[in-house]
């Protein structure tokens, strides 16, 4: 279960990506996090090394991050591997792991997580504010 909790967890989110990640994935997942702002009132931080932190988002590209290919033990990459606009979210342990299958389908899975916290894709074109919560829980 991937739970953040805005009144026990204020500075415990880190989202991360190894660096050789793609610049627009990077950029997509900065407007997530403020997302989680807007939501839960934490500012996550973006860290080289996420073990430090209670909770991560880790994120990337099939082929383009060492990490997300590192969790293919963990994660079944090959039911997306070679296809275009796919991605897996997976919890692991306290992280959540979110692999897209291309460049597209990475940033796919990033907005995805911003839905599923309620934010609209409005909130930047007609200033549609989302719900505040005290609590994001995501399970498999």
């Amino acid at each position: 279960m991937f739970e953040i909790n805005s009144k026990k967890n204020k500075n415990s989110l880190a989202f991360y990506c190894d660096s050789t990640e793609y610049s627009g994935v990077q950029k997509i997942a900065q407007k997530v996090a403020a997302d989680v702002k807007k939501v839960l009132g934490i500012n996550p931080s973006f860290v080289k090394d996420y073990s430090s932190y209670e909770h991560s988002v880790i994120f990337g590209t099939i082929g383009q991050s060492t990490t997300i290919d590192s969790l293919s033990s963990k994660i079944n990459l090959e039911t997306i591997e070679g296809k275009r606009e796919c991605f897996i979210f997976k919890i692991i342990g306290t992280d959540l792991v979110i692999a897209g299958s291309d460049k597209r389908g990475t940033i796919y899975g990033l907005f995805h997580l911003s839905k599923l916290l309620g934010v609209s894709a409005l909130v930047n074109w007609a200033d549609v504010v989302p719900a505040k919560k005290d609590k994001f829980t995501l399970t498999e």
